[in-house]
């Protein structure tokens, strides 16, 4: 009995890491299917990949993917000036992905965030930055 429990189990792990396997198969690839229909990068830029993006407050973004795709709007006009993907309202979401701080209630989509490392979004700041002064 005991080894028909064990056994059980094994299975039942077995059948529930195929089931992620599979779901996070379907998920990247529905990303990449939404990704190419927007004419977007499939990948981040390379001095990007290393790095993370945290909200104003310092915690770090979680990816959200598609998968809470419930009208909501991009931050990135706060950090880099106006929003990279145009999701300025909750009617221009849908089907971006997302970048979420729960806490802070803090969104980015996938151009705002990868804009964030970008040399060339940095040093646009910079000169806006001097110009208020």
């Amino acid at each position: 009995r005991g080894h028909a429990q064990a056994l059980f189990l094994l299975v039942q792990r077995e059948w529930q890491e195929q089931q992620r396997r599979e779901e996070e198969h379907a998920a990247k690839a529905e990303c990449s299917r939404q990704q190419s229909q927007q004419g977007t990068a499939t990948s981040p830029p390379a001095q990007a990949t290393r790095a993370t993006v945290a909200c104003p407050r310092g915690h770090v973004l979680k990816s959200l993917g598609t998968s809470r795709d419930d009208g909501w709007i991009c931050d990135g006009g706060m950090r880099l000036g106006r929003c990279r993907s145009g999701a300025t309202s909750q009617d221009h979401s849908q089907g971006l992905q997302r970048f979420r701080c729960e806490i802070c209630d803090y969104n980015l989509c996938n151009k705002c965030y990868w804009a964030v490392h970008s040399p060339a979004d940095d040093a646009e700041r910079g000169r806006r930055r001097e110009e208020e002064r």
